[in-house]
């Protein structure tokens, strides 16, 4: 394996999409939106369009939709949360920094990524955060270097996203910008909220 350049910042990222739908009904990263393109070619594509040099999409293994040009990474375990495909695409990339996207993001564009990237410094993870001082994980950027710092969480059972980047931010190793957008943000769980997509 090459080793990482530290003088420069390089951007992978992963697409969340090993959720169950329950609430949609069926696959949420199937649904075809009035592009034409199905909701996760779409995410793709606002990562490709933010720079990402490799795209992984994290799903599990009975998700056979993946056309099979495209890279994916499975969750380590049913039900293992966005944490196991954090993990599994950190394992795969060699980039400084990770995009983590989530599937049911629809309105999020590509300019948000960009924000966090002119933020992002080596060694250092970058999200939004809303304004009751959430943290929003799964449209963030996080730097390889906490790979480790994954696994022992993931171990010790703490598999929130939100423990984990308290953590980091109480030690320096996050910045958090504030969303001013937070219709960006909202979560498509139902066929309703894709309506005019």
């Amino acid at each position: 394996m090459s080793k990482i350049d530290l003088t420069l910042l390089s951007f992978d990222a992963v697409l969340l999409a090993g959720g169950y739908s329950r609430r949609m009904g069926t696959d949420k990263a199937c649904l075809r939106l009035a592009t034409g393109e199905q909701l996760w070619e779409r995410q793709r594509r606002v990562l490709q369009n933010a720079g990402a040099e490799k795209i992984w999409i994290s799903v599990r293994r009975d998700q056979d939709w993946v056309p099979t040009d495209v890279s994916r990474v499975f969750d380590l375990e049913p039900g293992g949360g966005p944490i196991d495909g954090i993990l599994a695409a950190w394992e795969q990339s060699q980039a400084s920094h990770l995009m983590v996207f989530a599937v049911d993001l629809p309105r999020l564009p590509a300019e948000w990524f960009m924000r966090l990237k002119a933020s992002c410094v080596f060694g250092k993870g970058v999200v939004g955060r809303h304004a009751d001082g959430a943290y929003e994980p799964l449209a963030g950027i996080f730097p390889r270097i906490w790979l480790e710092a994954g696994w022992r969480a993931r171990r010790s059972g703490q598999r929130s996203l939100q423990h984990f980047l308290r953590q980091a931010e109480a030690a320096g190793d996050l910045v958090s910008l504030s969303i001013s957008d937070p219709a960006w943000f909202l979560n498509a769980n139902t066929p309703s909220d894709l309506v005019g997509f």
